[in-house]
């Protein structure tokens, strides 16, 4: 099939039937021993999870927001909203 005709059966634009085909992402990061590089948003990770379980329709804006302020958290806002 083609991207358009899969893009059409399955009701989705055809850029994200091809992003979709083309594979995972690029893979995450490794150090040079071999050990995966930590993030910034896994340490705040539990603070996120609590903030959403105490409003689960909290948007990422917000959060990020509250991470930066309160927390000291230097990491960019798409991070937070990954």
């Amino acid at each position: 099939m083609s991207l358009s005709e899969i893009a059409r059966e399955t009701g989705l634009d055809r850029k994200t039937v091809r992003k979709y085909l083309a594979g995972p992402a690029t893979p995450p990061r490794r150090s040079a021993s071999g050990q995966l590089v930590p993030r910034k948003i896994d340490e705040f990770a539990p603070l996120v999870d609590a903030m959403l379980r105490a409003e689960i329709l909290m948007k990422a804006s917000v959060i990020h927001e509250r991470l930066a302020a309160e927390y000291g958290f230097a990491g960019n806002y798409q991070r937070v909203k990954l």
